[in-house]
């Protein structure tokens, strides 16, 4: 009984399905436009550092209001130190990325890889 079952699933469902999916095929471009994996990399790493940014931005505004905040008291003073060394950190290694991304990318075009 269950190879009946499995034999009318094959058949009324994944061979239509296959079918027609191998029709359509012919007709769907590319929606998001890359030509090959180093620039659908570039537009990721172009996404994360946009977003970082922003995050970055607001992390600094929070360390400079725990800095207000603190009012003299020296243990929150050490907390908003330590977020806006973190923050700044986190900065850093988001902008060493993308120059790292971009120095790979340019080397190997000097190379002649074709990314």
């Amino acid at each position: 009984m269950k190879q009946i079952i499995k034999t009318g699933f094959l058949t009324t469902i994944l061979l239509p399905t296959i079918t027609f999916g191998q029709t359509l095929n012919s007709g769907l471009n590319d929606p998001i436009g890359v030509s090959n994996m180093g620039v659908l990399i570039n537009r990721i790493l172009d996404v994360v550092v946009t977003v970082g940014t922003v995050i970055v931005v607001l992390a600094i505004i929070y360390a400079g209001f725990l800095f207000i905040a603190a009012r003299g008291n020296p243990e929150k003073i050490n907390q908003a130190k330590s977020v806006f060394l973190w923050t700044v950190i986190g900065a850093i290694v988001l902008l060493g990325a993308q120059l790292l991304s971009n120095i790979i990318v340019s080397t190997a075009r000097g190379l002649g890889v074709n990314i």
